[in-house]
């Protein structure tokens, strides 16, 4: 299969310290988080952690975002994940837990037109889901999924299945970016071209092994 690819608002409030926007304009790397077409959703991540500290002392410093939506099934369902995730949250950072749909929904009403966004979902599935359904957004930040059995490792930080690769590529088909970095300060990598090229390198060793 791996060859195929070869061919509840919890509120609470602390100020988060960020850089100023001139630095943005000077390195070049950040300017595109804050074009107009962006807003209100400054930056949607896969990060199948959601919320952790690279998000809140890396990302909430740099993006300057007043409002982090979880778009995931899974934790709206569950009050105690919920819980554990706004914990880590400064408390003027608001935190809104959503289902996939009910996202799509808002998002496409305006629900958080007056606010600064940065979408959080655990799965490329889920960002495929939003696309579907009309959400409008150009580029994605792929920034954690993790190995578990049955996935390949591409990046020290991305490991993917069949099923992973397949709604990752059909998000690329869309004209969206997929960027890889774990932190804003890391230099952006084409998740397209690390999967060409790791599974291009397994197909020749493995050539080679015959």
């Amino acid at each position: 299969m791996f060859a195929a690819w070869q061919a509840n608002i919890s509120c609470k409030t602390v100020p988060v310290p960020c850089l100023s926007e001139k630095v943005f304009e000077r390195s070049g790397r950040y300017r595109d988080l804050f074009t107009a077409e962006h807003m209100p959703i400054i930056l949607v991540r896969i990060d199948d952690r959601l919320i952790h500290g690279q998000v809140v002392e890396g990302w909430l410093r740099v993006i300057r975002v007043n409002h982090i939506v979880v778009i995931s099934d899974q934790v709206a369902r569950d009050k105690v994940q919920q819980a554990l995730l706004s914990m880590a949250v400064p408390s003027n950072i608001k935190v809104t837990n959503c289902m996939v749909d009910e996202a799509a929904l808002k998002i496409n009403d305006s629900y958080f037109e007056s606010d600064r966004i940065l979408a959080l979902l655990s799965r490329p599935h889920d960002v495929l889901r939003l696309l579907n359904a009309g959400v409008k957004f150009s580029s994605v930040n792929v920034g954690g999924m993790h190995y578990s059995p049955g996935k390949r490792q591409i990046l020290r930080n991305l490991s993917v299945d069949d099923s992973d690769l397949a709604a990752l590529k059909e998000i690329r088909s869309m004209g969206i970016e997929l960027e890889g970095r774990v932190l804003p300060s890391d230099d952006r990598i084409d998740i397209i071209e690390a999967v060409h090229r790791i599974l291009g390198a397994e197909a020749v060793k493995n050539n080679g092994n015959a």
